[in-house]
């Protein structure tokens, strides 16, 4: 009925909902028709009231008859929603509105849609990010990903400018979980670089079964066996090598390499080696625990690499089926489970009352306390 009721009088039914609690607390809700027992409120002079006692109270600005935004502001998003969108954009520039959604819904439980964000960022006066294409080429469109942590691990090298010096920074990332699971800065794209940094990565993080490189010299050679190829037969690990002349095939380590270049290096200026080690170990913390990523459902790396990630999609599925009816959804419930970054502020212990349930919020875990009575 709702539905009806709400396109006979040309609106939303949020904003229906919102004009009618508003008449209700004033206490002018129409009463209900005899004839029909279907409240007059569906009648366009009853609405009329009620739109105007809503006005009232919280005046929305004038929306021109052009535009393509919501006839009402109300039926949008909430100021707590819009201030997240905000923040998280503030906090990370190059983000554009489908990967901001993939943050509210890992660490807020909300799912917002991607066309409402673009129009937030829009009014804020944000200009819209693009993204080149994938390569183009023969293989099968589908993507393919490794069955398990540490099946495949990915490598690449990028150059980077420090102040005057060139370094040449290396990524490893695990192809399940897009963790990433070691990296080096190195004064040259050597194999011995490669070796030292596999030696690290494997002592943390276990041993891959295969790894998977393009065919640059630190890798492997033409004539001769690399220090890479050596080591790598010595440990028992395969090594597949990208097809040559075909960029296909390395576009997650590639995308890691231009989510570091974009939200790193095009940020901050780093004078010395030594600060930037500080800065890429900081932003690969970040990366593996707080950074959604849109390719693994809106999961951080480490929920795919440590197997948490049913608990997570579980805790994101229930959050945003009580968010409607929450009573703390002003609160900062994040759903953290690592521990914080080196002086980040957190909530440790908070209590919170979901419709008639209270939850006891303990360092990211959620305990049931049971029914609230009246």
């Amino acid at each position: 009925m709702r539905v009806e009721v709400a396109k006979s009088v040309g609106t939303t039914t949020e904003s229906l909902r919102r004009w009618y609690d508003a008449a209700k607390q004033a206490g002018t809700l129409p009463a209900p028709s005899k004839r029909s027992g279907v409240a007059a409120l569906s009648s366009r002079a009853a609405m009329a009231k009620v739109k105007a006692i809503a006005s009232t109270s919280a005046p929305a600005p004038a929306v021109a008859a052009t535009s393509s935004a919501p006839r009402d502001p109300g039926a949008g998003l909430g100021e707590h929603e819009t201030k997240a969108i905000l923040d998280y954009k503030r906090k990370h520039p190059s983000m554009g509105p489908a990967q901001i959604r993939a943050q509210l819904k890992r660490f807020l439980g909300w799912r917002v849609s991607v066309r409402a964000i673009a129009r937030v960022l829009r009014q804020a006066g944000f200009p819209a990010v693009h993204r080149k294409g994938r390569p183009v080429g023969d293989e099968h469109p589908g993507r393919w990903e490794a069955p398990h942590r540490n099946a495949v691990w990915q490598l690449d090298w990028k150059d980077l400018r420090i102040g005057a010096e060139l370094r040449w920074l290396l990524v490893i990332e695990d192809d399940f979980s897009r963790f990433i699971v070691g990296h080096v800065l190195a004064e040259g794209p050597t194999s011995e670089a490669v070796v030292a940094a596999l030696r690290e990565a494997i002592r943390l993080h276990g041993k891959p079964e295969r790894v998977y490189t393009d065919r640059g010299a630190a890798f492997t050679a033409w004539r001769d066996v690399t220090t890479c190829e050596v080591f790598l037969d010595a440990e028992l690990i395969d090594h597949s090598l990208r097809g040559a002349g075909r960029p296909q095939g390395g576009g997650k380590i590639e995308s890691v390499i231009d989510t570091v270049q974009r939200e790193l290096w095009e940020l901050i200026h780093f004078d010395t080696v030594e600060d930037a080690e500080r800065g890429l170990a900081k932003f690969f913390a970040d990366y593996n625990h707080r950074r959604a990523h849109m390719g693994i459902g809106s999961l951080v790396p480490a929920d795919r690499f440590y197997g948490r990630w049913p608990e997570v999609q579980a805790e994101m599925d229930a959050v945003s089926r009580r968010r409607q009816g929450a009573l703390a959804l002003h609160a900062d419930r994040r759903l953290y489970v690592d521990p914080p970054a080196a002086g980040e502020r957190v909530v440790a212990l908070q209590l919170v009352v979901v419709g008639d349930e209270a939850e006891l919020w303990l360092g990211g875990r959620r305990v049931r306390l049971g029914r609230v009575e009246p």
